[in-house]
């Protein structure tokens, strides 16, 4: 499915008083005439490729639209394809200096470390599947110790965004959950 950027702005104006959009399945595409900024929109859930086009583009970012963007719900972190940390972070500062809570959706976790190291400072909450915990992960995660008050982990399956809990981990995951215990050592601010 597609909207074009004028269809989005369209959409935008007319949601005054929306604050969470969620954006499955669908490419925003074209050469907009006209732009907004939705300054209520706080939570957006969009793929990977939405966002970051595998082709750069003059387009303007779909993260343009959404100025006091504080947490990206987001999904499809290609390996093979990835976006290059620079474009990420150049986007994140210019479009959305307040985004600091993210949740992913990916088994391989690619991302986190390079999100919590070179891309984004001072991140608050961050929800990640559980594809095994790396000590590069809690060391990524411990470079936020002063500002991070949210780390959950899920499992895949029956994983509802909106649900206020996570699934705790299994017994099969002793090894991961040793290597968690450093996290609440050393982030002071966890709720």
């Amino acid at each position: 499915m597609w909207m074009t950027h004028d269809d989005l702005a369209t959409i935008l104006e007319a949601s005054p008083r929306l604050s969470k959009l969620r954006l499955f399945h669908t490419d925003v595409i074209g050469v907009p005439t006209r732009f907004f900024q939705h300054t209520g929109v706080t939570v957006l859930s969009t793929s990977l490729k939405s966002i970051f086009p595998d082709v750069p583009t003059d387009l303007p970012s779909l993260l343009s639209y959404f100025p006091n963007l504080t947490t990206l719900h987001t999904w499809h972190w290609d390996s093979s394809a990835m976006t290059p940390s620079a474009r990420i972070k150049k986007e994140f500062d210019q479009y959305c200096p307040l985004l600091k809570q993210f949740k992913l959706w990916e088994r391989s976790n690619a991302i986190i470390v390079e999100l919590l190291t070179s891309i984004v400072s001072n991140v608050t909450r961050i929800t990640f599947q559980e594809a095994g915990m790396t000590p590069k992960i809690v060391a990524a995660i411990v470079l936020h110790q002063s500002s991070m008050v949210k780390v959950a982990q899920f499992y895949a399956r029956g994983f509802d965004y909106e649900k206020e809990e996570v699934p705790q981990l299994q017994e099969s995951n002793i090894v991961s959950r040793e290597m968690m215990q450093d996290i609440p050592r050393r982030c002071s601010q966890l709720q």
